[in-house]
């Protein structure tokens, strides 16, 4: 009688473990769950000024990158805002897609920091002080 309540508590035990193993969920950080199903990674969120060269115009470039996977790209000139594109952006295995109406840019290798983001080997952005652009 021991031997077959000690059997019946150990298949008790093990269907309970099971249950409760299966039952779990990974928690994900919401950054996770941005890039995994909306292909938006966190990183690049944020207003981001066009590093100039030496021979380069007098004219600020910034593109915005928002949370819900658009972006826009302005120009500011002598206090003037001129909105130069908007589109969708999305990121797959480490690449950014650019979608501006029909046309979608090629997939580009992107590195990002706090305060650095560059696209391929050349086009680099930094974060100015907070600056957006509603429409």
């Amino acid at each position: 009688m021991k031997n077959s309540i000690k059997t019946i508590a150990a298949i008790i035990v093990v269907i309970v473990s099971m249950n409760s193993s299966f039952g779990k969920t990974k928690k994900m950080t919401v950054n996770q769950f941005q890039l995994k199903y909306n292909q938006v990674d966190s990183s690049l969120i944020g207003t981001w000024e066009k590093n100039k060269t030496a021979n380069s115009k007098t004219t600020d470039t910034y593109c915005q990158f928002n949370q819900n996977g658009t972006y826009i790209t302005f120009e500011k000139e002598k206090e003037n805002y001129t909105i130069t594109g908007k589109g969708k952006w999305i990121i797959e295995n480490e690449k950014i897609t650019i979608v501006a109406g029909n046309e979608v840019s090629s997939k580009t290798a992107f590195i990002s920091s706090d305060n650095y983001l560059q696209f391929g080997n050349n086009v680099t952005y930094t974060k100015p002080s907070a600056l957006y652009v509603t429409k």
